[in-house]
């Protein structure tokens, strides 16, 4: 088990953060439905469960330069740049037994179009005018029964 879920009081997902740098590699956050509503729109993908796991948080590419120096001889040595290249969010949903989504989304986007999907998931509470209005119960006519 991971020391996140240890250290912070058991199983709670976090809630999806506006930037990719803010996630955390191994953790589960929770989709509202603007979010699944966003990523089904913007990658065909329905069903997405509200439940994901963080595989790897945003990162832009990078150039690591090192160089090391001997002390006792003066020596520098400088060992040829490493270019490592840009990483998205990747995220992971189990759907079923030995089955799970692996994909990418950019959160950026995805908080860009909440103002777009907000009103589109709000449920009103407000019943139609005609359910609202009280009808006076119909009465069986019995005489049609009768012979």
């Amino acid at each position: 088990m991971s020391q996140n879920y240890v250290t912070n009081g058991g199983f709670k997902p976090l809630p999806l953060p506006e930037k990719g740098e803010d996630l955390q590699q191994g953790r589960q956050y929770k989709l509202d439905p603007v979010a699944r509503g966003a990523i089904e729109d913007m990658y065909g993908m329905a069903g997405v469960p509200a439940i994901i796991e963080c595989l790897l948080a945003k990162r832009p590419a990078t150039r690591v330069d090192s160089t090391s120096t001997n002390l006792e001889t003066g020596e520098v040595r400088i060992s040829p740049p490493i270019l490592l290249p840009c990483q998205h969010e990747t995220f992971r949903a189990f759907q079923a037994h030995k089955r799970h989504l692996k994909f990418t989304i950019d959160l950026a986007r995805v908080h860009e179009m909440r103002p777009f999907y907000a009103k589109a998931h709000k449920v009103s509470n407000r019943a139609p005018a005609q359910a609202r209005e009280k009808k006076a119960p119909r009465v069986l006519d019995l005489s049609m029964f009768q012979l």
